[in-house]
């Protein structure tokens, strides 16, 4: 797919499951070395358990990954600060957004055009 600034819905879906992929498979890659650096039961209950499953700095690592495959941007904005409970959540997110940067942008140019369509033919 080349870099676009937009596109349609139908477009968006289509790579909808190319993105989750993308996701899940960095998210296990991330999972298999983490093995290591598992925390002891008892650190689990402490200092563990307040981090987040998938931190921001993760997530840039996974965003790189996307842009990589799919050539779509993803801004350092559409990260979630604090990261992410699961991978069922930063996918959620990370498509909400997605969509919202390159399939809503499309909606509201083409019903801009169609308003000043309108206007032209006088109503």
């Amino acid at each position: 797919m080349s870099d676009k600034k937009t596109m349609t819905e139908e477009d968006f879906y289509k790579i909808t499951p190319k993105i989750e992929k993308i996701l899940h498979n960095a998210w296990e890659e991330e999972k298999s070395s983490r093995k290591d650096e598992a925390p002891s039961s008892e650190e689990k209950n402490d200092i563990w358990s307040a981090l987040p499953t998938i931190d921001s700095k993760v997530a840039v690592v996974f965003a790189v990954k996307v842009e990589k495959e799919t050539k779509l941007k993803v801004s350092e904005e559409m990260i979630r600060k604090g990261g992410y409970d699961s991978i069922t959540e930063l996918v959620r997110d990370f498509l909400t957004k997605l969509h919202k940067k390159y399939v809503e942008k499309v909606k509201a140019i083409s019903g801009k055009i169609k308003s000043r369509k309108r206007r032209r033919r006088g109503g």
